[in-house]
C-alpha cells in the first residue's frame, strides 16, 4: 500500500519593519543579508548595481589611469608599472588626485541598491556617506612591495557595540584567486571579550585609535575560540559589507584578473556631530578623501608622493565632476544642517547665543514682538532700507517660516536667490 506524505512548508515571515540593526547577537530574523551580517560579521548582496553598469564603471576606471598618458594600456600587461600609473600602494589603493570625487565614484555611490542596503540596516534613509579609496588591484606585480596579510579591525576597542559599518562595491569578477577581501567569520561578536582578554598586549603602533592590528597571540586567539578566516569572492555590481570590528585584511590577485573596487561606507547623520558636519563639508568643497568613516573622522590629501616627492602628475580636483542628483548631494551634508551652525562652527542654536548675551536679547525680543505683533508692521520697514538691491547673492533666511521676508526679497530684486530654512513643522502647509 502505498502512502502519501505532505510536507506544509513553513510560512514566509515579512522581514521586521522599523527595526535598526544592533549586531550584538540580539537582532531579530529579517529574512534576507542582514542574517548574514548579524550572524558572520559581514555579507554579499548580490547585484546591488546591475552587471552591466558595474562593468561601464571598471571600464571607466581604467581610462581614468591611461588618461594619465604614463604609458599604461589596459591590454597590455607589461605596461603595469608603477612609473606608468598614479601612485598607488601595494594594497591597490588610491587616496589622492581627488579620485574620490571623480564622476564615476559618486555615480557608484548614488546607485539606489547600493544606498538603499545601508538604509536598510540603519533603519533611516538621512545618510551621509563617506569619500573612501578606490582600489586598483593589478595580479603580480613585481615593482611595488609585496602585500603581505595585515589582519586588522578598523574600529577603537575602547568604543565597543556596533559603531560603523563598511562597504564596497565590486567591479569586475572576483574568485578566489582575484584578491581582495578576507574576513574573520564570525570575530566582531567575539570583539569586546578579545580585547578584555588581551588588555595587556602591547598594540601595534598606528596613526589612528579607530585602528587596531592583531599580533600573533592575537590571532592565536582568535583560532582558539574558533573563528576562521575565509576569501569573500563576487561578481560585478555585488556590494560587500562587513562590521567594522570583524578582524580582516585584503591581498592582492595572484590570476590574470585585476580587482577593482570603490569603498562606499554611509552612516546616520543622526550619529553626527556639527563639528563632523563641518569638516565633511570641508571636504567637499575641497574634494579631499577621508577614511571609511563617513563623519570625516580624518580627512586626506590630495598631494601623492613618488618616491619621497611630489607627483607631478598631482591633480586636485576631478577631471570628470560629478553631477550629483539631489538624492546623491544629501550623502554629501544633510539638509537638515542648521546653517547657522555651519556659518559659525557653532554645536548650539543661535537661540542660545541671544540667551547669553544681554544685549542681543534687547534688540532682538521686541523686534520679534514688533514684527508679529505690531498692527503697523509692514516688511517695508525691514526692505526699504535693503543694501543689496544692486548686487547678486544668496541670502539663508533662519527660521524663515513662510518664506515672507524671502518673497518679498526676490520680487524687489530679481537676481538675489533666496533660501528659507525652517523645521518641517513650521512650513508643512506652505502650497508655493
Amino acid at each position: 500500500m502505498s502512502t502519501v506524505t505532505t510536507i506544509t512548508a513553513p510560512a514566509a515571515v515579512a522581514a521586521p519593519e522599523n527595526v535598526r540593526m544592533r549586531i550584538d547577537g540580539t537582532d531579530p530574523k529579517f529574512g534576507d543579508f542582514r542574517d548574514d551580517l548579524a550572524r558572520d560579521g559581514f555579507a554579499v548582496v548580490k547585484g546591488a548595481i546591475p552587471r552591466e553598469r558595474a562593468l561601464k564603471y571598471a571600464d571607466e576606471m581604467f581610462s581614468w589611469l591611461e588618461n594619465f598618458h604614463l604609458g599604461f594600456d589596459r591590454h597590455d600587461p607589461s605596461s603595469v608599472h608603477k612609473d606608468n600609473l598614479p601612485v598607488i600602494n601595494e594594497k591597490g589603493m588610491c587616496l589622492q588626485y581627488a579620485v574620490t570625487h571623480e564622476k564615476f565614484v559618486w555615480d557608484v555611490r548614488s546607485e539606489p541598491g547600493v544606498v538603499e542596503t545601508f538604509e536598510k540596516v540603519y533603519n533611516d534613509k538621512d545618510l551621509i556617506v563617506s569619500f573612501d579609496a578606490v582600489n586598483f588591484g593589478f595580479p603580480n606585480r613585481t615593482d611595488l612591495p609585496a602585500n603581505k596579510p595585515w589582519p586588522h579591525q578598523d574600529q577603537d576597542p575602547e568604543k565597543p557595540g556596533f559603531r560603523c559599518l563598511q562597504g564596497l562595491v565590486n567591479l569586475l569578477p572576483n574568485g578566489p584567486d582575484d584578491g581582495g577581501l578576507i574576513v574573520c567569520r564570525g570575530g566582531h561578536l567575539l570583539s569586546e571579550q578579545f580585547h578584555r582578554e588581551l588588555a595587556d598586549e602591547e598594540r601595534i603602533p598606528a596613526w589612528t585609535p579607530e585602528w587596531y592590528g592583531y599580533t600573533e597571540r592575537g590571532m592565536k586567539w582568535l583560532e582558539d575560540h574558533g573563528c576562521k578566516w575565509e576569501k569573500v569572492c563576487a561578481e560585478p555590481g555585488d556590494l560587500l559589507l562587513w562590521d567594522s570590528r570583524i578582524p580582516h585584511y585584503n591581498l592582492s590577485p595572484k590570476g590574470e584578473t585585476p580587482r577593482f573596487c570603490i569603498y562606499t561606507c554611509y552612516m546616520p547623520v543622526a550619529d553626527t556631530t556639527n563639528d563632523d558636519l563641518l569638516r565633511k563639508k570641508e571636504a567637499f568643497e575641497n574634494w579631499l578623501g577621508t577614511t571609511h568613516w563617513p563623519n570625516a573622522k580624518h580627512t586626506g590629501s590630495n598631494v601623492a608622493k613618488r618616491d619621497g616627492k611630489e607627483c607631478a602628475n598631482n591633480r586636485f580636483q576631478p577631471v570628470n565632476e560629478p553631477k550629483l542628483s539631489e538624492r546623491a548631494f544629501k550623502l554629501t551634508e544633510p539638509d537638515e544642517t542648521q546653517g547657522y551652525s555651519l556659518a559659525f562652527n557653532a554645536n548650539k542654536s543661535p537661540f542660545d547665543g541671544i540667551s547669553r548675551d544681554l544685549r542681543r536679547q534687547v534688540q532682538f525680543i521686541p523686534a520679534i514682538r514688533f514684527s508679529n505683533l505690531h498692527p503697523s508692521y509692514h516688511l517695508s520697514h525691514l526692505l526699504d532700507n535693503y543694501g543689496s538691491g544692486t548686487g547678486k547673492c544668496t541670502i539663508v533666511d533662519l527660521g524663515g517660516s513662510h518664506g515672507d521676508v524671502s518673497t518679498e526679497i526676490a520680487s524687489r530684486y530679481p537676481q538675489i536667490r533666496c533660501i528659507v530654512q525652517d523645521l518641517p513643522v513650521m512650513i508643512a502647509d506652505r502650497t508655493d
